[in-house]
C-alpha cells in the first residue's frame, strides 16, 4: 500500500502513535481568511499558518508562557475560585483543578442552539465528519476520532457573543480570545480516543509529548447539550482517574497547561463511545492566548440567525435536543431514538400516547357514570 494514500498515511500515523486532536479540525474556510490577511500584510508579513491561524510546530524544549491572574486564581490554587455569574460550580479534582459548571447556558441560549443544531442535522452535509491532516496533506477520517461537527460563526449573533463572553469572563480574558464554537455529535459507537487539546499527542508510553499548535488553547470548556445514562459518552481523564458524565447544560472546565504555561500531560482526555441507539451532543469552547478578531467578520462557520430563519414555520416542532431530553425524562435507561426529521423525538410525538390514554380514561369514567 502506498504510504502517500490516505489509508497508508493513517496506518503510519497509528504506527507512530500520533493521536489526532481537536486542534486538527478547524476548517479550510478559516485558512482562506488567514490567506487574505497575509496578502493584505504584504511580503514582509509573518507567514500565516493553515487552519484559521493554527501552526503546527515541533517543540525542541518545553515552552513557558505567562498566565493571566484569572487563570492563576482558578487553576493554580488548591481550592480554585471560579465564578460564573451565580452558576453552581463543583470542583471535581485538585492539582490539576477540574471543575463542573451547572446551567452554563440560559434556557433561551439552549433553545437557540437547539434550533441551529436541528437545522444543521436536517441539512445534507450540515454535520461534517471529523478528519485529521497528514504530513502529505491528505485529510484522513481516522479511527481515533469518529464524531461529526460544525463551527458557529464567531460573534455570530447576540446569544453566541454572550456565550463566548461568559466563558472568557470566568478566567479574566476577553471574548476575542475564544475560538469559534464547535458543536460535536456522537452516535453508534463514535468516540475520540485519548488526546490533548493543546496539540498533537505523540510518542510512546513514558516518552509522550505534545506538539503545540498556535494559538495555544489555554482553557477548555466542554458543554454537554443532552443527558446520557452512566457509561455512555463520558469524558474520561485516564491520568486523573476521573470520568465526567454527560448531563444537559453542564460544562467541564480545565486548563491545558501548568502554572508555568507548559503543556500539562495530565490533562489528556477521551470521549468514551456512545452505544448504538444513543446520541451525544456537546460544544467545545476553547479559550486561547491570542485575539481572534480577524475571524469576526470572516462569515466563516454557521450563521445562527440565517440557519434559524431557514427552518421556517416548522423550526420549533422538531427540536433535536428537546426531543432527546423528553425521551430521557420518560425512560432514563432506554436507548434514545436517532434524532432525524422523521424520528419520533419531538415533544409532540412523545405526548401522543399520553393523550390517547387520557381519552380512554375519560370514556371509562363516562361508562361507569352511566
Amino acid at each position: 500500500m502506498a504510504l502517500s494514500s490516505p489509508m497508508g498515511a493513517a496506518l503510519m500515523r497509528r504506527k507512530r502513535r500520533i493521536v489526532p486532536t481537536a486542534r486538527d479540525l478547524l476548517q479550510d474556510e478559516f485558512s482562506a481568511v488567514c490567506g487574505r490577511r497575509e496578502e493584505a500584510e504584504g511580503p514582509g508579513a509573518e507567514e500565516q499558518p493553515p487552519h484559521g491561524g493554527r501552526q503546527l510546530r515541533q517543540r525542541s524544549k518545553a515552552k513557558t508562557r505567562t498566565l493571566c491572574p484569572g487563570i492563576q486564581r482558578v487553576f493554580f490554587q488548591e481550592q480554585g475560585s471560579i465564578k460564573c455569574r451565580g452558576r453552581r460550580v463543583n470542583q471535581i479534582h485538585t492539582n490539576p483543578n477540574v471543575f463542573e459548571v451547572y446551567d452554563f447556558l440560559t434556557e433561551g441560549e439552549m433553545e437557540h442552539l437547539d434550533l441551529v443544531i436541528s437545522s444543521q442535522q436536517r441539512k445534507k452535509g450540515g454535520f461534517k465528519a471529523s478528519y485529521t491532516d497528514t504530513d502529505t496533506g491528505d485529510k484522513v477520517i481516522s479511527e481515533e476520532r469518529t464524531s461529526t461537527f460544525f463551527y458557529v460563526q464567531k460573534f455570530g449573533d447576540s446569544k453566541v457573543r454572550a456565550i463566548e463572553a461568559r466563558a472568557a469572563e470566568m478566567i479574566g480574558l476577553p471574548a476575542e480570545n475564544v475560538e469559534p464554537l464547535q458543536v460535536v455529535a456522537y452516535r453508534d459507537g463514535q468516540q475520540f480516543t485519548e488526546h490533548h487539546d493543546a496539540g498533537t499527542l505523540c510518542g510512546d508510553d513514558g516518552m509522550e509529548q505534545v506538539e503545540e499548535v498556535s494559538p495555544f488553547r489555554l482553557v477548555t470548556l466542554f458543554l454537554y447539550l443532552n443527558t446520557l445514562p452512566p457509561g455512555q459518552g463520558e469524558t474520561a481523564f485516564p491520568r486523573l482517574n476521573i470520568n465526567v458524565r454527560p448531563e444537559r447544560n453542564k460544562a467541564v472546565v480545565f486548563c491545558n497547561c501548568d502554572e508555568n504555561g507548559r503543556v500539562d500531560l495530565r490533562l489528556t482526555h477521551a470521549a468514551r463511545p456512545v452505544d448504538e441507539g444513543f446520541e451525544k451532543y456537546g460544544m467545545n469552547i476553547w479559550i486561547t492566548d491570542s485575539s481572534l478578531t480577524h475571524l469576526i467578520q470572516s462569515k466563516c462557520g454557521v450563521q445562527p440567525s440565517k440557519e434559524i430563519a431557514a427552518g421556517g414555520g416548522q423550526k420549533r416542532k422538531r427540536l433535536i435536543l428537546k426531543g432527546l431530553q423528553n425521551s430521557w425524562e420518560e425512560g432514563e435507561d432506554t436507548p434514545l431514538p436517532h434524532a432525524t426529521a422523521s424520528a419520533a423525538t419531538s415533544s409532540g410525538t412523545s405526548r401522543k400516547p399520553k393523550q390517547a390514554k387520557r381519552k380512554k380514561d375519560t370514556k371509562d369514567k363516562s361508562a361507569a357514570a352511566s
